[in-house]
């Protein structure tokens, strides 16, 4: 837009916040509240990343030992909670602001802990992984609130299948705000050839399972 310079949107201000879950706190950077700019709102945290930190405090066994990816990780708040029992964790997103939030937080990681922009939308957007030396197959994805509209539905899934092992799975947790993005993720999902579980629904808040037919 002409007159408003390039950034005049991006706020960095990040306060240093520690979460209570069951017995221990996570601590994270973020913005004590989400800028005017919806690509940014990987800038704080939400319910759903609770949600799935929480499940993998109680069901920790899903991700023990294990190399783990985030798609659409934010803040990172819900990989910093799952670095406490996996081996690895892979930050990743696809906003150049928030990755750099994601490697101010990773020092916050309890295992070994990397950061790699991966926009869904981009046919190479597994580049960031390679030129890293990391894998490019995981046996566990995690995205909490990583689906805002019906159109980034597809993309997501589509990196999905480049980076999900053939018998690996992929932990969504969705919170329903549009009745028809919850339809189209249901639909897209299915049509791209995904089985679908569902771990736990607390009133709109849905955690999947997902796994290649």
């Amino acid at each position: 837009m002409e007159g408003i310079p390039e950034g005049f949107f991006i706020c960095e201000e990040y306060r240093l916040y520690e979460e209570s879950l069951g017995n221990f706190t996570q601590k994270f950077y973020a913005l004590p509240s989400a800028t005017t700019d919806y690509d940014l709102t990987g800038q704080i945290l939400w319910p759903g990343a609770i949600a799935l930190s929480n499940y993998f405090i109680n069901h920790s066994e899903c991700i023990s030992g294990k190399e783990v990816i985030e798609l659409g990780a934010g803040s990172g708040f819900c990989g910093l909670v799952a670095s406490r029992f996996c081996s690895k964790i892979v930050f990743t997103d696809g906003i150049d602001v928030v990755v750099n939030l994601l490697e101010k937080n990773k020092q916050f990681s309890t295992c070994n802990a990397e950061v790699c922009k991966i926009d869904w939308d981009e046919e190479n957007n597994l580049a960031c992984l390679e030129e890293k030396h990391l894998p490019i197959k995981y046996s566990i994805i995690i995205g909490a609130e990583c689906i805002y509209g019906i159109h980034s539905i597809e993309p997501l899934f589509r990196t999905v299948e480049k980076l999900l092992e053939n018998d690996g799975r992929f932990i969504l947790c969705y919170v329903v705000r549009a009745r028809n993005v919850y339809e189209e993720l249901l639909k897209i999902s299915e049509a791209k050839g995904f089985a679908r579980e569902l771990l736990q629904n607390d009133k709109n808040i849905y955690i999947f399972s997902f796994t290649k037919n």
